[in-house]
């Protein structure tokens, strides 16, 4: 993100991305500053104006309404219109809200399917389900070795994005796992498994800190390491076992990528290919995996993607709720024992001055922790309090809940900054409302003192 300020620190130009040099219709960051530095000597005026109203804007928003406004509890007709909008935007064909490029959308699809609990109604439930499907059957989910990219290029959810990143993975598996406890289909319980076994093998450090990301290219080549030609298969598998992942997983000669193949199963989900072939679906998905597990072998030979190897505070936590209601749902002990070393890591490595930092790499930790870190962090810890009954994980999360409220609480209007009140000064405190790639800080803040407070029957005093 690069963002152009006047000299009293009113914002007035910014964009996400910008190459070195202008290529594919963009303009390049050094055309960008010629453009910025002209544009400053002959239209001040005009630019200062544009920062001021934007500065009143970034204000207002920050502010969430004047102070002692009540706002309206979010209750049931709130959720009632969510229901709504997602029935309008939603795509009847291949699952998702509106068009590509296509985000998984946990949050959306986590309302529907508590919505139909709620209240049995059908239609949240179809929805749910056609969108967790078509995610899982398109090349956006790793067939070959699990877990999930971080976005499909396309409506079908079959060519990705091919980045993978932690909080995708932390978000989507206590989806899958709801949808398994509605549903008992194989399809869920398979995603789960297999995506925490992803995390586990490719995403996990040796003392069980959970890393960043998984870059999208290898070799300079966004997706090689993960695309397959049939002779590549076969050269792993034998003409017979090859042929048949082949057919399975859509892998053919003309590709479907760039000259190979993203595998898939967007022809035909592994139930739909088992009732064609009068099987049981978890039959043939056990006769597939050791030629996946072959096939993983072989792709790593290949040169691997790089590893962001940070490991954030928030991000953490949140994998840590999930190993923790994949454990509560199927019970596989490495689950709740990853959970349990992510949590020691990040208590053990993550605090230090009597307070919570908010990522660490080789041994260094310089950044205070921000709402996100202490509420995530917090449920997760109640999560393994909760699956564990050790009472260590229900202690801490209430000290790191204390601080939560002590550092980031607005005693004026209710609810928490994203920052902490001692923070270096920016030019608004921000709030984290709204729910986006990961959920409102806000919100999760809220869900876990309250929880905490029902296990302790207390008030939170100064706590670190």
């Amino acid at each position: 993100m690069s963002v152009f300020l006047t000299p009293e620190l009113k914002p007035f130009y910014g964009g996400t991305y910008f190459p070195p040099r202008d290529m594919y219709g963009r303009p390049g960051f050094l055309s960008l500053l010629r453009k910025v530095e002209e544009a400053w000597r002959t239209r001040r005026d005009e630019i200062e104006r544009a920062g001021a109203d934007l500065m009143r804007g970034l204000e207002q928003i920050a502010a969430g309404g004047k102070p002692g406004e009540e706002s309206d509890a979010v209750g049931r007709l709130e959720t009632a219109r969510a229901v709504a909008e997602l029935t309008r935007r939603f795509d009847g064909q291949w699952g998702g809200f509106g068009h590509a490029p296509k985000f998984p959308p946990h949050g959306a699809v986590s309302l529907l399917l508590r919505e139909h609990h709620r209240t049995g109604e059908s239609v949240p439930l179809r929805m749910a389900e056609l969108t967790l499907e078509r995610m899982a059957t398109g090349g956006m989910y790793d067939q070959i070795g699990g877990g999930f990219a971080r976005y499909s290029v396309d409506e079908t959810w079959l060519v990705p994005h091919f980045e993978k990143m932690l909080y995708d993975q932390a978000l989507l598996v206590p989806v899958y796992v709801d949808a398994w406890l509605l549903t008992r289909r194989p399809l869920y319980r398979r995603v789960v498994e297999e995506t925490l076994d992803f995390v586990r093998r490719e995403m996990t450090g040796p003392e069980g800190g959970l890393f960043s990301s998984i870059d999208a290219d290898s070799e300079g080549v966004e997706g090689k390491f993960y695309v397959w030609s049939p002779d590549e298969v076969r050269a792993v598998l034998g003409e017979r076992d090859g042929a048949e992942l082949c057919r399975v997983y859509g892998i053919s000669e003309e590709g479907n990528f760039e000259g190979k193949s993203i595998p898939n199963l967007i022809h035909g989900s592994l139930e739909q290919q088992a009732k064609a072939a009068d099987i049981e679906e978890v039959a043939l998905a056990e006769r597939l995996r050791p030629l996946r597990e072959r096939l993983l072998e072989a792709r790593g030979e290949r040169v691997r993607p790089g590893t962001d190897d940070k490991i954030l505070a928030a991000w953490n936590g949140l994998m840590i709720t999930a190993f923790c209601r994949a454990y509560g749902a199927l019970g596989r002990r490495e689950d709740l024992d990853s959970a349990v070393r992510a949590a020691e890591f990040v208590l053990g490595n993550l605090r230090g001055e009597g307070r919570l930092r908010a990522s660490w790499r080789e041994g260094k930790a310089p950044l205070n922790a921000y709402l996100d870190d202490h509420a995530f962090l917090t449920r997760g810890l109640v999560d393994l309090y909760e699956s564990s009954f050790d009472r260590r994980w229900l202690d801490t999360a209430a000290g790191i809940a204390g601080s939560l409220v002590d550092r980031f609480e607005d005693p004026e209007r209710g609810g928490f900054f994203f920052t902490s009140r001692d923070h270096e000064k920016l030019l608004v405190r921000n709030r984290s409302l709204n729910d986006g790639a990961m959920p409102a800080g806000s919100g999760v803040a809220a869900e876990a003192l309250l929880r905490v407070a029902s296990h302790l029957d207390e008030g939170f005093g100064s706590r670190n």
